[in-house]
């Protein structure tokens, strides 16, 4: 994610479902979990938009997403938050929730 504005318009106001990871550079379980959110981005490529937000860049977004841990996935669907998956989940768990949710459309 280059900006908060860009995760305005990208996630909080476009329509879909959107996964988006907060995580930290300093943080060894966010760094165990970027292949898991790489391989969840080609999985549901074209269905699910993945982000990035690195907390210590955009420490205003982590208040504003009331962000208290990292790393955490927050899934949100057509703008709003439906879900939040704090701490690294096996694959499976991702790929269950993003189903749940792109099927409740």
């Amino acid at each position: 994610m280059k900006n908060e504005k860009a995760f305005n318009e990208q996630v909080l106001r476009e329509k879909g479902v959107s996964l988006v990871l907060f995580f930290a550079e300093w943080c060894g379980p966010s760094s165990l979990l970027m292949p898991t959110i790489s391989s969840i981005s080609d999985i549901f490529k074209n269905k699910v938009k993945v982000f990035r937000v690195d907390v210590e860049k955009f420490p205003s977004l982590k208040v504003r997403q009331d962000i208290k841990s990292v790393p955490i996935v927050v899934i949100y669907k057509d703008g709003e938050e439906m879900e939040k998956l704090p701490g690294p989940f096996p694959e499976s768990t991702y790929i269950e929730k993003l189903n749940k949710h792109l099927s409740d459309s």
